[in-house]
């Protein structure tokens, strides 16, 4: 029996989506960090709010999904056009912090942020179409 193989295209594909997906959930765990201990910055304790962030699970969590997603994403500027790569990157992260706002974190939706979630599916549609 033969394998299929995907080849090198379709890997830096799934890679784009691995740091989309890191870079949504990055911005996820941060907003819930920041529900459950907020980092306020006053003048002079700039020193115990940093001490806060480093005690912050979700906040460690969050601020380690970005660097990953920049690991990825980088390995994918090497394969995948900017012009391309970034549209999708960032429709698509807003599209999964989109829905998970509306349904995990429960933040209200107007039908402007349905219309223009909408819009941006399509632009996104429309790029990764190109390639």
């Amino acid at each position: 029996m033969r394998s299929i193989d995907a080849g090198p295209g379709m890997k830096i594909y799934f890679v784009l989506a691995l740091a989309i997906l890191l870079n949504a959930g990055a911005n996820i765990l941060i907003k819930i960090a920041m529900q459950k201990s907020p980092i306020l910055i006053e003048q002079g304790t700039v020193f115990s709010s940093l001490l806060q962030a480093v005690k912050n699970p979700w906040l460690l969590l969050g601020v380690s999904c970005f660097g990953l997603a920049l690991v990825a994403y980088s390995a994918v500027l090497s394969k995948i056009n900017l012009s391309i790569a970034y549209p999708v990157m960032t429709g698509a992260g807003f599209l999964i912090v989109f829905i998970v706002s509306a349904l995990y974190l429960k933040e209200q939706l107007t039908h402007q942020h349905i219309m223009g979630a909408l819009l941006i599916l399509a632009g996104v549609w429309l790029l990764a179409g190109r390639n």
